[in-house]
């Protein structure tokens, strides 16, 4: 693994979120972290982190197939790497294969039980997604108690309670996504 290769690699999490954190998502600088995790890549096919970001790319790119390939190209690089399984199962949840991403995301968590609000905020995603909206409940919870303003979360939570028939705390979710 050459510096360059990893210096790259790295690049790439800069241009990607720039990209993802921008209120207008800048066509040019997504297009920048792709060619850069590209170009990491051709240098040394082994990093990991190039291929968990390439990942994220596809899925930004709606290019699903290439964003599964990409997660599972990063997990079997670091079998060890909670980010690769994040973004490995985060690319099957937003293929509609929840029941695949679940067990990823378990791995995920269990690698790192302190991950970040999106990972248990995803898996409750690919919870709810497979019907097993009980189970979803606290990993939703966790994600919310790690980033109490998280919107996306509160929508999980209280789409999954409604769809348990419990209105009362969907709404309550509801009150705590719209400020």
């Amino acid at each position: 693994m050459s510096r360059k290769s990893t210096g790259y690699s790295l690049l790439v999490s800069v241009y990607w979120y720039d990209s993802a954190w921008q209120d207008k998502v800048p066509r040019e600088t997504l297009e920048k972290a792709l060619e850069l995790a590209q170009k990491a890549i051709a240098m040394d096919d082994s990093l990991s982190h190039a291929h968990k970001m390439l990942t994220i790319i596809y899925l930004g790119r709606r290019e699903y197939d290439k964003a599964i390939a990409e997660g599972k190209r990063a997990v079997a690089l670091d079998p060890g790497g909670s980010g690769a399984y994040f973004a490995y199962a985060s690319a099957l949840l937003t293929a509609c294969r929840p029941e695949e991403a679940i067990p990823l995301f378990q791995k995920a968590i269990r690698l790192n039980p302190n991950a970040d609000a999106f990972t248990f905020i995803n898996f409750g995603h690919a919870l709810r997604n497979a019907g097993r909206f009980e189970e979803a409940v606290p990993p939703y919870k966790k994600g919310i108690q790690r980033a109490p303003d998280n919107i996306i979360g509160h929508i999980g939570l209280g789409a999954t309670y409604s769809l348990m028939g419990r209105e009362k705390e969907a709404r309550a979710e509801a009150q705590e996504s719209s400020g």
